[in-house]
């Protein structure tokens, strides 16, 4: 190559070259950049090779698995109360929420609530008005507004209090802890007599609200006249590190044997071996029967009370909240066990528990509630069960789920030996387990017909796809969306014009679908068949390898030679010119040396030949004719055109076939020659020379309706190690040739 040029010092620009760059400031580079966009356009991309098939599930929530799509995906919580109460009321205005920041657990959460808020997608300004320190806000569209503010509050006289140490002790029954007020959980301490016989806890809570950590000692025992329970003790001494501003808390349980008045040695807390705190001591009053009993917990309640006021507080309070457990006693009584099941099943509550009295009644209704609860159960019996008190759907009970698999392409159309094989071993086990469902089952429902049609057309049994197809009812199927785009897309292999008027008809239906996914598969059916009516191929989706492949093949020069007698026939497509080379040989003798007679006609590339022409392609046309020259008519020749970098040589020594071969995109095109009208069904057949030399079959099956077959395809890793392709085109009525590709370009 040249040498580098010299370098040069550095010197003041020119005046002209001022006046460039300023005029390059002002608008030059947004030229530079779209005669570069434009350059951009223009190259063409190369072969992609097929992805790896992929398995597909549908979501009902977003990046949501179906083992996470169960009911604790979106929890019970303040703002799906206000939203019950508002479908209860028959109140007309707007559904709004001030609990919406409690619906924040997930996204799916998140975007259940703000669908079901009747809020704006597009809010206007509300006015604001201030007045000293008021300020007015008027709204003119529904909204949610969060504020705060600081309030006066009255000052109490507070002692002056050391810093240091703090420990408290409380009690609390073990089945009465909690009291609820405004929604808000509170320990319910025991300030009066105790009862006999009952386990109560005792709670020690120790703070440290200085900034320096503590190794303490703890000294705690349980009352005089108690027995400890909950693998308790009677004394015992604790090694506690409290942090700063940390707390610690401690919990043990006893209960009274006997009734009296017992002294309660209460916690102390050493440090160094010296006392640093305790708490109060206090003398507890333990009593047969308490003269003052809290009717209104559920520990008397579930106990004590009649049939009427178990019912009456079991309808006024949270049951989320309750151990429904406690009133598993009463169920033995057939008139309560039907009262609370009622109640229950109207306020949406479930509890094995009590459920498991139905067997002990006979009560059949509620023994099939009881069983759709037995999972576990009713997985051992079965994928599918259909009786008078339980029938099961292996989907909706997430057993097995739909799956779809894509791209995937078929090595062979037909059946190859005794039994049909699935290669793809994730397909296979997921045919397998439909199939093994199906067992379970009387007869297949229309939704699994639909099922069945999919996974057999994805195994390229079009036969008996189209069969289930036609045993569907519409109207009993539950995906119509998806009914609607099998069915379209079965038709285009029924090869006769109602078809194809019915896959129009369906796909016209979905043109605008709201859902983009699906959007873009009707409007691909479309383009399909707008293709096969002699429309240009058109990409409707930008991310699909398919469709892009198909327009650059479309858009592709092609070019393709024919020699009959005396007539070159010339296929092209996107070609306005080429170079006939005539050279003559001794076929006799090159074909006893090498029976690809292509491979020995590409060595004439080096010799001179002994004809050469320009040929000018119609632009109109997709063949084009002409005899050879006179002296080569009957002669041995190999006939070779060149046109935008395509070479095409065959020997000259009978078929109605067209067929056009894209190599650059793995592709080709069979047309009737008289008419050009594209040929469906025409059977391909492919072999593959691998690196090496060794020949093997590759893959077969038909053109689609557009003529068109794609021969490079495979959902394998064999394209790698093709080193050139042998494809047999063949036809019932029309004849067939062999035709040799090389392997696309990446």
């Amino acid at each position: 190559g040249a040498p580098p040029a010299p370098q040069r010092a550095a010197s003041a620009p020119s005046a002209k070259a001022k006046r460039s760059r300023k005029q390059l400031g002002r608008g030059g580079h947004d030229d530079l950049m779209r005669a570069d966009l434009e350059a951009r356009d223009q190259v063409r991309a190369l072969y992609r090779v097929v992805d790896k098939t992929k398995e597909w599930a549908e979501n009902n929530y977003y990046k949501r698995t179906l083992a996470d799509q169960g009911p604790e995906l979106i929890p019970v919580n303040a703002f799906w109360r206000d939203f019950a109460e508002h479908l209860a009321s028959a109140d007309d205005r707007p559904f709004l929420s001030g609990q919406l920041v409690r619906a924040t657990k997930n996204f799916a959460e998140m975007l259940c609530a703000l669908a079901l808020l009747d809020l704006p997608f597009e809010p206007t300004t509300p006015a604001t008005e201030l007045t000293g320190a008021r300020m007015t806000l008027r709204a003119n569209t529904p909204l949610v507004c969060f504020h705060e503010q600081v309030a006066e509050i009255a000052a109490d006289d507070l002692e002056d209090r050391q810093l240091g140490l703090l420990v408290s002790q409380n009690y609390f029954r073990a089945d009465d802890r909690y009291r609820y007020e405004n929604n808000e959980c509170h320990d319910k301490y025991v300030e009066g007599e105790f009862l006999v016989h009952t386990v109560y806890q005792c709670q020690v809570v120790l703070t440290n609200p200085g900034s320096a950590p503590h190794k303490l000692e703890l000294l705690v025992q349980i009352p005089r006249g108690a027995v400890p329970v909950s693998n308790g003790f009677a004394t015992q001494d604790l090694h506690v590190h409290l942090p700063p501003y940390g707390t610690q808390s401690i919990e043990y349980a006893f209960y009274f044997p006997s009734a009296g008045s017992y002294a309660h040695f209460p916690v102390h807390v050493a440090k160094h071996g010296e006392l640093a705190v305790f708490a109060a001591p206090r003398t507890l009053q333990v009593v047969s029967r308490l003269s003052t009993v809290d009717t209104q917990s559920w520990s008397h309640v579930s106990q004590h009370a009649d049939t009427e006021t178990l019912l009456r507080y079991l309808s006024e309070h949270n049951l989320g909240r309750l151990d429904l457990g406690r009133i598993a006693w009463r169920m033995r009584e057939r008139s309560v066990f039907e009262a609370v099941l009622a109640l229950l099943t109207q306020r949406h509550v479930y509890a094995q528990q009590l459920w498991s009295y139905a067997i002990h009644h006979a009560h059949v209704e509620a023994i099939g509630v009881y069983l759709r609860h037995q999972d576990t159960f009713l997985r051992g019996c079965g994928l599918a069960i259909d009786s008078p008190l339980v029938t099961t759907d292996p989907i909706a009970r997430r057993w097995t789920q739909h799956l779809e698999y894509a791209p995937l392409i078929n090595a062979r159309a037909h059946q190859l030996g005794a039994q049909r094989k699935i290669l793809n071993s994730a397909l296979a086990s997921q045919y397998q387990a439909f199939l093994q469902a199906l067992t379970y089952q009387p007869r297949p429902s229309d939704d699994q017909l639909l099922v069945a049609a999919y996974y057999t057309l994805l195994q390229d049994r079009v036969g008996q796809g189209l069969a289930l197809l036609d045993r569907i009812d519409p109207d009993q199927v539950t995906g119509q969306l998806q009914l609607d785009y099998v069915v379209a897309y079965a038709a285009l292999h029924r090869y006769n014009l109602d078809g194809l008027a019915h896959a129009r008809a369906l796909a016209l239906r979905h043109r605008e679908h709201p859902v983009d996914r699906w959007r873009k598969r009707f409007a691909s059916l479309l383009a399909v068949l707008d293709e096969a009516q002699g429309a240009a191929a058109a990409v409707v989706d930008a991310d699909s390898r398919e469709q892009e492949q198909a327009r650059l093949a479309a858009t592709e020069p092609s070019l393709d030679l024919r020699v009959e007698g005396s007539t070159v026939t010339l296929n092209y497509q996107n070609l306005a010119s080429c170079t006939l080379s005539c050279y003559r040989m001794d076929i006799e003798l090159l074909f006893s040396r090498q029976p690809f007679m292509k491979d020995q006609s590409q060595r004439f590339s080096i010799v001179q030949p002994n004809y050469s022409e320009q040929i000018t392609l119609p632009a109109d046309q997709l063949e084009h004719r002409f005899e050879l020259p006179a002296e080569y008519r009957s002669a041995n020749t190999i006939i070779e055109v060149l046109g935008a970098g395509l070479r095409r040589s065959q020997a000259n020594y009978a078929h109605e076939l067209q067929v056009r071969m894209i190599e650059q995109f793995g592709q080709l095109r069979v047309h009737e020659r008289a008419t050009g009208k594209p040929l469906a069904r025409a059977y391909i057949k492919v072999y593959a020379r691998k690196r090496g030399g060794a020949v093997e079959f590759y893959k077969d099956g038909y053109t689609d309706l557009r003529g068109a077959f794609d021969y490079a395809s495979l959902s394998t890793d064999e394209l790698d190690r093709v080193e050139q392709f042998a494809v047999l085109v063949k036809t019932e009525q029309r004849g067939a040739l062999i035709r040799e590709a090389a392997p696309p370009q990446r």
